[in-house]
């Protein structure tokens, strides 16, 4: 791959709503696909921040068990989202435990630029962006 492009290396995207998920919806993603973490995103697809799935999970269930909530409770990613929707709907923050500084490149990065960013900077993925809207995720053993 040299210094081509990084179509070829790229995940396919699966990613959790910065706004307007369930814990079920958020259940059903992770029982679809087995990744780690997931990007967080806005509709627009912007990237808002990056979640580890154990920590939505512990998280998430910490709050079904001690909130009393169920799995209609909504989830969000904004550390200003209120205890209650404004339909009245419950909702949890997961926004104390989402990286919102994750590392991202542009998709026109040629493919040896990627290597070496990954390997210097020791990250397991990288967000890939074009004109700031994610387009992809490369992991670390995509490309070792």
């Amino acid at each position: 791959m040299g210094g081509h492009g990084l179509g070829g290396a790229l995940k396919p995207l699966r990613t959790l709503l910065s706004d307007g998920e369930t814990v079920e919806s958020i259940e059903g993603v992770l029982g679809e696909c087995h990744y780690r973490g997931f990007p967080v995103v806005t509709r627009d697809m912007e990237v808002v921040g990056y979640i580890r799935r154990s920590v939505a999970l512990r998280v998430m269930h910490e709050a079904l068990r001690e909130g009393g909530l169920d799995e209609t409770a909504r989830v969000v990613f904004d550390h200003t989202a209120p205890p209650l929707s404004l339909e009245g709907t419950p909702t949890i923050s997961l926004a104390r435990w989402m990286d919102r500084g994750p590392t991202m490149i542009m998709a026109t990065t040629p493919f040896a630029n990627v290597v070496e960013v990954m390997r210097e900077s020791g990250v397991r993925y990288l967000l890939v962006v074009t004109d700031g809207r994610l387009v992809g995720v490369i992991k670390k053993k995509d490309v070792s």
